[in-house]
């Protein structure tokens, strides 16, 4: 006698709901507010950006307080979520730029908080065009990358709710502003 089988319906690991699930824990959440990160973006801003982006190509999927947003950069359709670039989308329009190489690169650098990552984010950029900031305090890079190991090494929490911090942040946002998001920004057309 033969019996069918109704088929197991598998989940599907590739959606922000599941990219998302080790920073929606009780602990991760309590510490999300120390990062100045909001899990329900107003992505409005991606309309707004002066370009006309591929839809699906930018996914937000946090905000910072100031209303800039934290985005998956979705370059071809069939990349899995988690190995896109995160960008940071400003809401003053500078930088967009790209801020991690990919989703496990962000969440080594979210116990730093998002004020400093858009910090290394400009050091990066400088570093990369060559270009002096005069705004910028002048800071050594190895000094600043020591720095940033103590810090680490002070933040316990993150460590206890599962999201250890990078002992070489600079390094991953280095990383991710050498990616092309950049140069596949600017030659996006403009909007009218």
């Amino acid at each position: 006698m033969c019996t069918s089988v109704a088929p197991v319906k598998t989940p599907d690991l590739d959606t922000l709901d599941h990219l998302l699930l080790p920073i929606r824990t009780p602990d991760a959440t309590e510490l999300l507010g120390e990062a100045d990160l909001e899990l329900e973006p107003d992505d409005h801003l991606i309309d707004h950006l002066g370009k006309v982006v591929p839809e699906g190509s930018l996914i937000a999927f946090g905000q910072h307080g100031s209303g800039s947003l934290v985005a998956l950069w979705r370059r071809s359709p069939g990349t899995p979520l988690a190995q896109c670039p995160v960008i940071w989308l400003d809401s003053e329009g500078e930088p967009v730029e790209a801020i991690a190489p990919d989703f496990a690169g962000f969440l080594r650098l979210l116990p730093f908080g998002l004020g400093q990552i858009y910090d290394l984010v400009r050091k990066a950029q400088r570093m990369r065009d060559g270009g002096p900031d005069e705004d910028a305090i002048p800071v050594d890079v190895a000094d600043l990358r020591e720095g940033m190991a103590m810090i680490a090494s002070e933040l316990d929490e993150w460590v206890d709710a599962g999201l250890p911090p990078a002992r070489d942040p600079l390094a991953i946002v280095e990383a991710a502003v050498a990616s092309p998001f950049a140069a596949w920004f600017a030659g996006l057309p403009d909007a009218d």
